[in-house]
């Protein structure tokens, strides 16, 4: 009789090493220096956590290695699993081979892997590993990124989705006194004796990648996360530590709060999406462990946990609680779009953000206050909703209504029907950009005309009454065409807003502390002509002594907008670091094309503009992100960018509040490409 299929699609892979010494001594040749206990009280709980999460959902199958220490052994000892159960470098890595296999055979789509325990670095700048139990002297065996890298690729190269959680960290830089290297501190210095005894060779079928590249990498890149998500701790250089319960239990910081999430989530019922989720762990972090911030790389349009949404979504802004004097935060500023008097509807972080839920979630309405660089501080407008706002630490709020005096004018023509007028200015005024006049006379210039034109299509012209072509006509008589038009013009609003966005009061020292310089001779016009599949170049530089964030956003021909480095699966921004570091100065390729839409309406040439923001503290910019108006190819191709990536040293960490105001700078760069 045939094998029956498995029942699984979700395949979990839970590592817990809850015994670990630290033998550095003995590698430096100190023969009276006895190992030390580093076991971690922490790293078995959580993965218990994770196993009791999971467990209850029965298309996922758990394979779970842990080692635990006796509770009543207060010495080196062995741990209570059987040697098959024990999360060694044999066993991690024969299972991650039959995830491999089990890939290949098409059976589970979607894998992940969350490991709990120390982390290492080979050197202050080389391949980070997980420190694995061994039975022997030295007790550990190290599995390198570039090994882990192999499996991972491996794997999603078969079709499987994977999510690696991290809860480690891998910097030694800030872990050098006795005081520091406690039980509670997820990294142990690195034993080039048990890195000798860990090296295997191939262990995954190919060949292992280069270390020489690996060796000038942070940790985002020492993965390459192509195709996968990975969650970590902290920032590269950042310590992880366990949490102390006042019962003495400890769990590790990230695992616990993600615990925490994914079961309010399921307890709700509602759905959120990946950017959400990262942006509850970063504010959880932010109150309660400032020092150490979660850290995201790769692809979000996966997720192995129900109740997370694939794709992008409503790009809500993170809203959190001042820890001195209790001040409502939001985490955008000027350099958002955002205006004093501006309203935000807020809701709870786990409040769904399914489009068709939304409507009737219950929210809270806000104000902005007062505006500075990159945050806003916010207040209730309803004083009865004073007491519901304190009961939670974190929120997140969507743009209910704009007061910037820079909304995009566009007229509304008088072959409209008067009744479609009547409604499309009604249903502008969910739009924040979007400014629409209906006056017969034409009392202000306007970006862009509305007309009804002889097919009885409504047709979106530019300010001299020409057509354009990228924008497609909408038939009166199809469905929903007024609410597909107000939000086809609330959408070109929003492009035009952030492409012409400046900042009104620069700061001639941030700006004279970096330099943007792009490759070629610009004409008179402004325009840098380029050849079609040629290369943009664009030179940075830090000229002072603290990191520099930069974000690259492409408004493209479709108008689409998007941030070129998330393409390339970056992360949110670029971080550049002090003019002494020799990765101050580096140099950016994007590949230009001509789109295929274009070139099929018998277009030679089309026009990008590169809008490249500078900050002095790191900040994201959701609301800026469109989607295309039309189908057509991407104009230019991330993979360029994505191969300098892999060899630039970068880091994410979030704008924290510390008492100084972030600054920003902005530049468009306009390309032109021609056949």
């Amino acid at each position: 009789m045939a094998d029956s299929e498995p029942t699984w699609t979700h395949w979990a892979v839970l590592i817990g090493v809850g015994v670990s010494i630290d033998t550095i001594s003995l590698s430096q040749g100190d023969q009276q220096s006895r190992p030390r206990d580093r076991s971690l009280k922490g790293a078995v709980p959580d993965i218990a956590a994770v196993n009791d999460y999971l467990g209850s959902q029965s298309k996922v199958k758990i394979t779970k290695l842990t080692a635990t220490k006796p509770s009543d052994e207060d010495t080196i000892s062995a741990p209570i699993e059987a040697p098959g159960n024990l999360p060694t470098l044999d066993n991690v890595c024969s299972v991650l081979q039959d995830v491999i296999e089990e890939g290949m055979r098409g059976q589970s789509k979607h894998v992940y892997i969350h490991f709990s325990g120390h982390g290492t670095r080979i050197g202050s700048e080389g391949p980070f590993a997980l420190v694995l139990y061994h039975d022997s002297a030295r007790g550990a065996r190290y599995l390198r990124s570039t090994e882990l890298a192999n499996a991972l690729d491996l794997m999603t190269k078969n079709g499987m989705h994977v999510t690696l959680v991290l809860d480690c960290c891998f910097s030694g830089g800030v872990v050098r006194t006795d005081e520091l290297r406690g039980s509670d501190i997820r990294f142990i210095e690195y034993d080039p004796v048990v890195d000798a005894e860990s090296n295997a060779g191939n262990r995954f079928g190919r060949e292992p990648r280069d270390n020489t590249r690996d060796s000038v990498l942070k940790l985002d890149r020492l993965l390459d996360p192509k195709g996968y998500t990975i969650i970590t701790a902290c920032g590269p250089n950042e310590t992880s530590s366990e949490i102390e319960f006042q019962n003495g239990a400890r769990r590790g910081a990230l695992s616990y709060f993600l615990d925490y999430s994914l079961r309010s989530l399921r307890k709700g019922g509602a759905r959120i999406t990946h950017q959400s989720l990262y942006q509850y762990l970063q504010a959880r972090f932010h109150a309660r462990y400032p020092q150490q911030t979660p850290m995201r790389y790769g692809s979000t349009d996966i997720s192995f946990f129900q109740g997370l949404m694939d794709g992008p979504g409503i790009p809500f802004v993170a809203v959190f609680r001042n820890a001195k004097d209790g001040r409502l935060i939001l985490s955008a500023g000027q350099a958002h779009g955002v205006h004093e008097k501006d309203e935000y509807d807020a809701y709870s972080y786990f409040a769904s953000e399914d489009p068709k839920h939304i409507p009737n979630q219950k929210s809270i309405k806000m104000q902005v206050q007062t505006v500075e660089n990159l945050t806003s501080d916010l207040v209730v407008v309803d004083p009865a909703d004073a007491k519901r706002i304190a009961s939670g630490p974190t929120w997140k709020a969507k743009p209910l209504t704009s007061f910037s005096p820079r909304k995009i004018p566009m007229r509304l023509m008088p072959s409209l029907p008067d009744l479609d007028r009547e409604q499309l200015l009604r249903d502008a005024q969910s739009h924040s950009f979007l400014q629409l006049s209906a006056e017969e006379r034409e009392t202000e210039s306007s970006l862009f005309n509305v007309i009804l034109n002889t097919e009885n299509d409504y047709e979106v012209q530019d300010g001299a009454l020409n057509k354009i072509p990228s924008l497609p006509t909408i038939p009166r008589d199809s469905y929903q065409a007024l609410n597909t038009l107000t939000t086809r013009l609330g959408h070109l609003a929003t492009f035009k807003f952030f492409e012409s966005m400046e900042n009104q009061e620069p700061d001639p020292a941030f700006e004279g502390s970096f330099l943007l310089q792009a490759e070629g001779s610009v004409g008179q016009d402004g325009w840098l002509e380029l050849k079609h599949q040629s290369s943009w170049k664009l030179t940075v530089k830090n000229l002072s002594e603290s990191l520099i964030y930069l974000v690259i956003f492409n408004f493209r021909p479709s108008w689409e907008v998007c941030n070129v480095v998330w393409e390339a699966e970056g992360g949110d921004f670029l971080q550049i670091p002090p003019r002494h570091h020799p990765d101050s100065e580096i140099e950016l390729a994007l590949s230009m094309e001509v789109p295929d839409f274009v070139q099929a309406a018998d277009q030679q040439q089309c026009e990008d503009i590169m809008k490249i923001f500078v900050t002095s503290k790191s900040t994201s910019f959701p609301g800026i992100i469109l989607p295309k108006l039309r189908d057509g190819s991407m104009r230019s191709n991330p993979d360029q960018l994505s191969n300098f990536l892999g060899t630039f040293i970068r880091g994410f960490c979030e704008t924290r509040s510390d008492g100084h105001q972030g600054k920003w700078a902005t530049q468009n760069f306009l390309i032109r490409t021609s056949m």
